[in-house]
């Protein structure tokens, strides 16, 4: 049982992990096999997808569907009692949420690495098991079987044949199958005996075996051919990538919407919704695998916007939906399609068990026009926070929010929602922002207590800006509301920005300073860039990306610069790093935007690609600037920063060869007009800096990161004399920004692999003789090129309770350590 049955290789949702060896060796989930448990039609009883290609599986015969057409295996003469069941039970399930009424919904359904079918003929099964990329099948042999009992008709085949070497060739109108010759074998004492077991044709497009020269008839035999699809890529339709979250085991979440019924639904093809479904799928840290994939949806259309994680791993998404039969929970703050018109929608919001895809809440939100919701964000305190639009003049709002009443055609919403369950009450505060035109938000970043930070754009000449001027049709704005129910005074700041051409603004960060960062796309020449950024002139197309940073209370603009080069380029989100400098992501036509030394790819690949740039502080320079995709379109939609600090881009594209990796989920294209991306990025290990300067007595050395990724080892050896022995010692390290250092404190004492907060201590136990020693690193990460640290050694003597600076001391030769 050797040989595979690959069935083709694409991608609809592809996981990339680069720059990171140990994951092209790691292992790839086979394909596995889902239950019907009620969220298919019979006769369907099992269900899988591969790459392009989705599998169903009957009583009596195998349906593949390849792109554009059906071809059907059936197993002519099959017992009408043939009993189908799955093997090896595996430990992840999916949920099917389609339509309103709970009980057609399907949760926990079972998958399993195999099925099998028992008694297909007189003493013989079937086997089907997922392998890698592919689906291998054996027809098992009892004693005493006949191997020419069993038989096989392609409907759906145009012609059937054998090759001189044996295999079986078969052709439809657009696809070619070919079985190669199968390998057969009986077990004796432990061994594989071959047997020769050929094809034979019986009928047009039917086929079936014959063992040839002698064997023992006593003896199971295993006939393991082996099937091969080629000239196809993929499914056939839309998979479209809304955003992205990552939590703290490098596992990313995605939130889009699908046509395709072969959709990855972790063993089982979406059941067949006439219009989008919302997908919502989990990855594993070395994407070789999907943890789980949920579907939501009704009998119209339904995107997912926007994801975001809890403090206890929930997972919140919102969109918009024009199903009136959208999947809501009992005690939900809305269960009721609002939209008077069929052709609007409203928007929804819903929360997810993050262990298994479990659906815990969800519910409707908007008025009697249409509404959207883009962008959700759940904070400490168990409030989720949702940003969107409505044209509804009856969006609901709450008491003593800022403003109750639509301004022009369409506004922007804020809304708070506590999801317990408590109907109308769960709608904690919800507001209008906008003027008398159209109104449109993309980012939200909810910032401590002191209030919630939304970007997007403007064409209303009244828009409540305290900051800032008018530019020329469609503005970018940033606002900050503190929802506490004070009414006009819950707006702390509105910064508007633009040029004479059309300005928006998509996503939104904030530092640790609460300095909002945000980037977007802007039209104008003229657009207000500030003296000493980085770029300060259009740098030509239609239009550039941007980069600004507001100072806390909106009222200047700690920097603007244009991102781009000659043709068009557009900024979709953005990342702070705790020293200052900011992550921008984005995509590009431009071949001459800027790349820095050592980037990923210094190369424009054709179409739209993917750009990452890392500005510094004053948004002056890049300090890491790289292009990232294939040969055509790649659209960027989400960039997230992991607490491990590696990248992670997520968006759709029409490249077929896209850069993936050999053990990621799905390696290639699938055919349909687009397909989502999610690929990671771990820093490698390269080049090495130079000698750090010892410091005197009471001094604490300043040491700058080079411009480029860097490693060594610095061995930091206290002097004896200095220290009493057998005491504690601490290390205290300190840098220019508030926010803590990633540190690991190699032969310090446990659980000393850290954040470590500036000018806090770390225990260093020292040795009967005084002396003690550690090496110091730090993680690499691009955003911290440029950023200063300093460390000293501290001895407390216990008897004067008293805290001495003591000296440090470098080994010839050392040099810093950095290391991912």
């Amino acid at each position: 049982m050797r040989t595979l049955i690959p069935f083709g290789v694409a991608a609809a949702a592809t996981f990339a992990s680069l720059g990171n060896p140990q994951s092209e060796d790691s292992p790839r989930l086979a394909p596995a096999f889902a239950h019907n448990a009620g969220q298919h039609p019979e006769p369907i009883l099992f269900t899988t997808r591969l790459p392009g290609v989705s599998v169903v599986f009957e009583r009596d015969a195998v349906r593949h569907r390849l792109r554009d057409e059906v071809v059907v295996a059936r197993f002519v003469g099959s017992d009408p009692e043939t009993r189908v069941t799955g093997e090896d039970p595996l430990p992840h399930r999916t949920h099917y949420y389609l339509g309103a009424d709970p009980t057609e919904w399907h949760e926990s359904v079972l998958n399993f690495a195999a099925v099998r079918y028992c008694g297909l003929y007189p003493g013989v099964d079937a086997v089907f098991r997922g392998t890698g990329t592919s689906i291998k099948y054996d027809f098992e042999l009892g004693p005493r079987a006949n191997a020419t009992s069993i038989a096989v008709r392609y409907d759906g085949a145009r012609s059937m044949g054998i090759e001189a070497d044996g295999s079986l060739i078969v052709r439809t109108e657009t696809n070619t199958i070919v079985e190669a010759p199968p390998y057969s074998y009986q077990v004796r004492d432990g061994l594989e005996v071959p047997v020769d077991v050929r094809f034979e044709l019986r009928a047009p497009c039917e086929f079936g075996f014959r063992i040839v020269g002698a064997y023992d008839r006593d003896v199971p035999v295993v006939i393991d051919p082996s099937l091969a699809y080629s000239t196809y890529l993929g499914s056939a339709s839309y998979d479209q990538l809304g955003d992205m979250v990552v939590d703290y085991n490098d596992q990313a979440y995605v939130v889009g919407a699908s046509l395709s019924p072969d959709f990855p639904a972790t063993g089982s093809p979406v059941p067949a919704f006439p219009d989008y479904s919302v997908f919502v799928s989990k990855f594993d840290p070395n994407g070789s695998s999907l943890l789980f994939s949920v579907f939501l949806g009704g009998s119209s259309n339904q995107i997912g916007y926007g994801i975001d994680l809890d403090p206890n791993g929930d997972v919140y998404i919102c969109g918009d939906t024009t199903s009136t039969d959208f999947p809501t929970t009992v005690g939900a703050y809305d269960t009721t399609f609002n939209s008077v018109n069929a052709w609007d929608n409203d928007a929804f919001v819903a929360r997810l068990d993050g262990s298994d895809g479990t659906l815990e809440y969800s519910t409707y939100v908007g008025g009697a026009s249409a509404d959207n919701a883009f962008q959700v964000k759940a904070d400490d305190f168990g409030s989720v926070y949702v940003a969107g639009e409505t044209w509804s003049h009856d969006f609901p709002t709450t008491s003593g929010a800022y403003d109750s009443t639509l301004a022009g055609p369409k506004d922007v919403t804020l809304i708070r929602l506590h999801a317990l369950g408590n109907g109308s009450a769960d709608l904690d505060y919800s507001t209008y922002l906008g003027g008398d035109g159209y109104d449109e938000v993309r980012g939200l970043d909810p910032w401590v207590s002191d209030g919630v930070f939304l970007s997007g754009s403007t064409a209303a000449p009244d828009f409540p800006a305290t900051h800032g001027a008018t530019g020329g049709g469609f503005d970018a704005f940033v606002a900050m509301i503190n929802p506490s129910g004070g009414f006009s005074a819950d707006l702390l700041w509105a910064h508007r920005l633009g040029g004479s051409g059309h300005d928006y603004a998509t996503r939104i960060d904030v530092t640790d300073d609460g300095e909002p960062v945000f980037v977007g796309i802007t039209k104008s020449s003229d657009f207000p860039t500030t003296a000493g950024s980085w770029l300060t002139t259009f740098q030509g197309g239609g239009e550039d990306a941007f980069a600004a940073r507001v100072s806390p209370d909106g009222s200047t603009l700690d920097y603007c610069t244009y991102l781009g080069g000659s043709d068009d380029d557009r900024g979709m989100d953005v990342v702070a790093l705790p020293n200052g400098n900011a992550i921008a992501f984005g995509f590009t036509k431009s071949p001459d935007m800027a790349t820095t030394t050592g980037a990923y790819d210094t190369t424009h690949n054709g179409g739209d690609d993917f750009f990452v740039t890392t500005l510094n502080v004053t948004g002056s320079a890049p300090v890491y600037s790289t292009f990232f995709g294939g040969g055509s379109n790649d659209v960027a939609y989400a960039f997230e920063r992991s607490s491990s600090g590696a990248w992670f881009l997520a968006g759709t594209t029409q490249s077929a060869d896209y850069p993936t990796t050999t053990s990621s989920f799905d390696t290639t294209i699938n055919g349909g007009p687009i397909d989502a991306v999610v690929s990671k990025l771990i820093w490698p290990q390269v080049s090495t800096f130079g000698n750090a300067i010892p410091n005197s007595v009471g001094s604490l050395p300043l040491i700058s990161l080079p411009s480029l990724p860097w490693i060594g080892n610095d061995d930091v050896s206290v002097l004896g004399s200095h220290l009493l022995p057998g005491t504690v010692a601490h290390i205290v390290v300190g840098t220019e920004s508030a926010a803590p250092l990633p540190l690991d404190l190699v032969g310090g004492p446990p659980g000393s692999a850290l954040l470590v907060d500036p000018f806090a201590t770390v225990p260093l136990i020292t040795s009967a003789d005084g002396n003690a020693s550690l090496g110091l690193s730090i993680p690499y990460d691009p955003g911290m090129i440029g950023l200063r640290f300093s460390f000293q050694i501290l001895q407390v003597d216990p008897g004067l309770l008293g805290i001495y600076g003591l000296p440090i001391t470098h080994s010839a030769g050392a040099t810093m350590e950095i290391s991912p």
